[in-house]
C-alpha cells in the first residue's frame, strides 16, 4: 500500500462506484424525465397556439396523467381547465380546476383556477345573486395568496380586477374603489392595470368627480405598453371614449358651450338611407340603423362601411346586448339581421295551456344576463322574459303608458313613460328602484337613451327637442328643432349615445341619420 492513500476493500470499492453510478444515471433519467415535460408541455403551448385545440388538450394531459410531480404538471392541468371552457365543456373545465385545487392547492396556478371558476360562473350568471357568488371565488384569491408569499401574482392582481367590476355592477362603490386602488397600487403593473384604472375612474365619475377621473383616464391614454410589452388592446380607445364624453356633457356646460357643436349627415356605403325610424349604437360607434324604405335594417361601422344588411317586414326599431349582438325589432319578433335568427315571445292568457303571443312590439332591451325586455304597444305593457324566451314578469302598464326602453352597461332598465312624463329605472332583475327623471314638459315623448355617465336623453318627437338630463334628474340641455348648424329637425323618430358621447337622431322627415358630436 502506497502510503498516504487510505486501503479501501475491493467489495467496497465496487459499492461505492456502482452508487456513483446508479446516482449518475439517475441524474440523467430526471433530466430525461424533465426534457420530456418540457417537450410536452410546449407542444401543447404551440397547438393551441395554431387553434388545434383536441391535440393540445392530449399534450397536456399527457404531462398531468405522466409526470404528476413535475411542476409544469399544474401548469398544464390549469390549461386543460381553460381549453375546457374554451370548447364548451363546462363540467370537464370545472372538474379540472376542482382537481387542481386539491392536488396543487399551493401552487399559483390554482390561484388561476379559482379565477376561472369565478369566470365561469360570471359568464353563466342569471341574477345578482351569481354575481356575488363569482365574486366570492375571486375574492377567495387574494386571502389564500397574499403578497408576502407570493409577491408577483397576475391571478390575484385580476381576481381584484374581477371582484371590483362586480361590485361596480352591483352598485358596492366602496368595495369597487379598494379592489381597484389594491390591484393599482399594491400589485405589479400587469396586463389588467388599465383595466383596474378604468374601474377606479369608473368610480370616480359616479361619485361626481370628474377631475380625478378624467386624471386616471388620461394615464390609461398615456400607457403605451403593457406589462409583457405588447400594445393594450381596447383600454386607450375606451379611455379616450370617456374623456370625450365628460369634455361634451360635463366640461362644455360647465363653461357655458355648446355639448354638441357639430352636426353631420351618416353616410353608409352602398346604402341610401330613407325613412330612417330606429337607430341603435354600440359604445364604439358602430350603428344599427332601421328604416322603413326598403324595410331594411343595417349594420355600419363607425367610418360608415356596412357590415350586414336584411330586408325585414315591420321594421319598429334595434338595440345592441351587452355581448355586442346586433337586433331589430319588429312588430312580431326581434330579428337577429346578421344571423337572421328571429325570437318570438309570449305571455300566459289566462286560459290553461294556453299563451298569447306579443303582437305588436315597439322596442326592447336585453339585461346583462340576457333576459328580455319588451315593450307591447297594444297593451301598452313592459314585459320581461328569461334568455331562452319564457316569461317572467310584467314591468310595467297600461296606466303608466310606457314609450320607449333601453338599458345601460349595468343591465338597469330605464323606461320612458308617459303618464306624468318621466322616467322609471329597474335594476337588472326588474325590479322597480326609482324615478329618474320626473315631470318633463314634453308633448308626445318617443324615445330615451342613456350614456355610461348616467345622462338620460329624451326624444319629444311633437316639439322636435331632446332633452338631456344628469343622473341625478336635473335638466342639463335641450337640443333642437334647430341645431347649431342650422338644420332644423323634422321627424325625429328615435335616438341614439355612444361611448364617445356622439348623439344619433333617426330623423325620418330629413332622410337621414343626424351625428352630433
Amino acid at each position: 500500500m502506497r502510503p498516504g492513500i487510505p486501503y479501501l476493500p475491493v467489495g467496497l470499492l465496487v459499492c461505492i462506484l456502482a452508487a456513483f453510478g446508479m446516482a449518475r444515471l439517475s441524474v440523467q433519467a430526471e433530466q430525461q424525465e424533465t426534457d420530456a415535460v418540457q417537450r410536452l408541455f410546449e407542444d401543447g403551448q404551440r397547438l393551441e397556439s395554431e387553434d388545434d385545440l383536441e391535440a393540445a388538450l392530449q399534450q397536456y394531459a399527457l404531462v398531468v396523467e405522466r409526470f404528476p410531480e413535475s411542476p409544469l404538471a399544474p401548469q398544464a392541468l390549469l390549461r386543460l381547465a381553460q381549453q375546457y371552457w374554451r370548447a364548451g365543456d363546462v363540467d370537464s373545465s370545472l372538474q379540472a380546476t376542482e382537481r387542481l385545487r386539491d392536488t396543487y392547492a399551493n401552487t399559483p396556478s390554482s390561484a388561476g383556477a379559482l379565477v376561472l371558476e369565478g369566470d365561469i360562473q360570471l359568464v353563466r350568471a342569471q341574477g345578482l345573486s351569481d354575481l356575488e357568488a363569482a365574486q366570492a371565488k375571486f375574492n377567495r384569491v387574494p386571502f389564500l395568496f397574499n403578497p408576502d408569499q407570493y409577491p408577483a401574482l397576475d391571478w390575484r392582481s385580476q381576481a381584484l380586477v374581477q371582484s371590483g367590476n362586480i361590485s361596480l355592477l352591483l352598485g358596492r362603490l366602496d368595495d369597487a374603489g379598494t379592489a381597484f386602488v389594491t390591484a393599482i397600487e399594491d400589485e405589479e403593473f400587469f396586463t389588467g392595470t388599465p383595466q383596474a384604472q378604468l374601474g377606479l375612474a369608473t368610480v370616480f365619475l359616479n361619485r361626481g368627480h370628474w377631475v380625478p377621473a378624467s386624471e386616471i383616464l388620461q394615464r390609461v391614454v398615456d400607457t403605451t405598453h403593457s406589462a409583457d410589452g405588447l400594445v393594450e388592446d381596447d383600454s386607450r380607445q375606451v379611455a379616450r371614449q370617456w374623456l370625450s364624453l365628460i369634455h361634451r356633457t360635463i366640461l362644455l356646460p360647465s363653461l357655458g358651450q355648446t355639448p354638441w357643436a357639430k352636426v353631420r349627415r351618416l353616410s353608409v356605403s352602398g346604402v341610401s338611407l330613407r325613412d330612417p325610424i330606429g337607430i341603435a349604437a354600440r359604445a364604439d360607434g358602430w350603428l344599427i340603423v332601421a328604416q322603413d324604405d326598403g324595410p331594411l335594417v343595417a349594420v355600419v361601422d363607425p367610418e360608415g362601411s356596412l357590415l350586414g344588411a336584411a330586408r325585414q317586414d315591420r321594421l319598429r326599431g334595434a338595440l345592441w346586448d351587452s355581448t355586442n349582438n346586433a337586433y331589430a325589432v319588429t312588430e312580431r319578433a326581434v330579428f337577429e339581421p346578421i344571423s337572421r335568427a328571429s325570437h318570438t315571445f309570449a305571455t300566459p292568457s289566462g286560459r290553461p295551456g294556453q299563451q298569447d303571443s306579443l303582437a305588436d312590439l315597439s322596442a326592447g332591451a336585453r339585461n346583462i344576463f340576457g333576459s328580455w325586455f319588451l315593450l307591447d304597444t297594444d297593451l301598452e305593457r313592459v314585459v320581461m322574459f328569461e334568455p331562452n324566451g319564457t316569461y317572467h314578469s310584467t314591468l310595467m302598464e297600461r296606466t303608466e303608458r310606457p314609450r320607449d326602453l333601453v338599458a345601460d352597461s349595468q343591465g338597469r332598465i330605464f323606461v320612458l313613460h308617459e303618464f306624468d312624463a318621466g322616467v322609471v329605472r329597474f335594476n337588472a332583475e326588474g325590479v322597480r328602484e326609482a324615478r329618474v327623471v320626473t315631470g318633463g314638459d314634453w308633448e308626445r315623448p318617443i324615445a330615451v337613451a342613456v350614456d355610461p355617465l348616467g345622462h338620460i336623453y329624451v326624444l319629444d318627437r311633437s316639439e322636435k327637442i331632446i332633452d338631456v338630463f344628469k343622473s341625478t334628474g336635473e335638466s342639463l340641455v335641450t337640443i333642437g328643432p334647430e341645431l347649431s348648424n342650422g338644420v332644423e329637425l323634422d321627424d325625429p323618430r328615435d335616438i341614439a349615445v355612444d361611448d364617445s358621447g356622439r348623439l344619433y337622431i333617426a330623423d325620418r322627415g330629413l332622410d337621414t341619420i343626424l351625428i352630433l358630436e
